[in-house]
C-alpha cells in the first residue's frame, strides 16, 4: 500500500469516528445505551480478532481501511456515549465524575505508552480483548443495577402523589377497568 496512503486511512477512520458519534447518538434514542453498546462491543471483538489472526499481505491494502473503519465505528460509541453516561450516572456530581474518568483514562493511556516496547502485538491485543470483556461485564452489571434503581425511583414517585390527584385517580380507574 505505501506510506503515501495512510493519511487516507487516517482519513478515512476519522470521518467514520465522526460520522458513527452523529448515527450512535441518534440510534440511542430509538433503542436505548444497551444495544448500541452491545454493537459496539461485538464490533470491538471482531475487529481485535481479525486483527490477531491477519497476516498482511502487500496487495490488501484495503483491508487497512476496513480495519480502521471497523475500529473506528465502535470507538466512536465508547467515546460518545461513555460520556454521556456519566452524566446520566453522577447528576449531581458531574464534575468529580468527569474529573476521576479522565485521571483513569490518562492512567491507562500511560499505562500502554510504557508497557508498549515490552510487549508483542499478540500480547497486547489478547489483553485488549480481555480488559474489554471485563468492562463489558462490568457494564451489563452497571446498567442492571441502573434499571432496577430506577423502577424504585418510578415506584417512590407514584407512591408520593397524592389518591386525589388526577394522574393517580385516572390511574387507578384504568387498572379497574382492565380488571
Amino acid at each position: 500500500m505505501g506510506i503515501s496512503k495512510i493519511g487516507y486511512v487516517l482519513v478515512a477512520a476519522e470521518a467514520t469516528n465522526s460520522m458513527g458519534s452523529v448515527v450512535s447518538g441518534r440510534l440511542v434514542k430509538y433503542t436505548g445505551r444497551f444495544p448500541v453498546f452491545l454493537g459496539a462491543f461485538f464490533l470491538n471483538v471482531v475487529g481485535i480478532i481479525q486483527l490477531i489472526y491477519w497476516e498482511p499481505k502487500p496487495n490488501e491494502g484495503y483491508m487497512l481501511f476496513v480495519m480502521a473503519v471497523l475500529m473506528m465505528m465502535s470507538e466512536a460509541v465508547w467515546q460518545t456515549h461513555i460520556n454521556g453516561l456519566h452524566g446520566v450516572l453522577f447528576p449531581d456530581n458531574m464534575e468529580a465524575a468527569f474529573a476521576v474518568y479522565k485521571v483513569w483514562e490518562g492512567l491507562g493511556f500511560m499505562t500502554a505508552f510504557f508497557v508498549n516496547p515490552l510487549l508483542c502485538m499478540d500480547i497486547k491485543l489478547y489483553a485488549t480483548l480481555i480488559l474489554l470483556i471485563i468492562g463489558m461485564a462490568c457494564y451489563c452489571i452497571m446498567e442492571t443495577i441502573e434499571s432496577n434503581r430506577s423502577v424504585s425511583r418510578h415506584r417512590n414517585d407514584e407512591q408520593k402523589i397524592p389518591s386525589t390527584h388526577p394522574r393517580r385517580r385516572a390511574s387507578s380507574t384504568t387498572s379497574r377497568i382492565a380488571i
